[in-house]
């Protein structure tokens, strides 16, 4: 293993897979890369608008680069919390469709390994609410650590499960 992918969505949740990453390049050298997906414009009424500003739009949705720059400005933040382990971290900010990205990213960075949070959501909530986690399991190319983060009794940090 040399190289670690690490989506990331912004929330507290996703970052709880990084201290388990951190783990492992402590025991190994690696190279992580921060990955955070800049999504399309979508109107619960119109569909899909594309990546920026059209028409009568322009204006109510910011232009996709400054989704980029403000989805990398996010990415530097997190890096500068994880201190002296940040040295072998990179950044990669970029807009597309999920779980696409994440599989394109995959290859452009040729990551031996995805690490990713999950919501833990079974059966009627995962059928309601789909989730990218399960789609890049079934569909990723390497091996995906999953990190469940709702602690289990006794545990000291969230349980992790591989694919491989």
């Amino acid at each position: 293993m040399k190289r670690i992918l690490v989506p990331l969505d912004g929330s507290a949740l996703s970052e709880a897979v990084i201290p388990v990453v951190l783990d492992l390049a402590a025991q190994m050298p690696v190279e992580i890369t921060l990955l955070r997906v800049v999504l399309p414009f979508i109107d619960e009424n119109y569909g899909y608008l594309g990546w920026g500003p059209v028409g009568e739009w322009a204006g109510v949705y910011p232009p996709i680069e400054e989704g980029i720059a403000h989805a990398r400005a996010y990415l530097e933040e997190v890096r500068s919390r994880m201190g002296a382990a940040a040295a072998g971290v990179v950044v990669d900010a970029r807009a597309g469709l999920l779980p696409d990205a994440i599989l394109a990213a995959i290859g452009d960075t040729k990551a031996d390994v995805v690490a990713m949070s999950t919501h833990g959501r079974g059966g009627l909530g995962r059928l309601v609410m789909g989730s990218v986690t399960d789609l890049v399991i079934r569909l990723a190319s390497v091996p995906v650590l999953v990190v469940r983060p709702h602690p289990v009794p006794g545990a000291k940090r969230p349980q992790a499960a591989a694919k491989g």
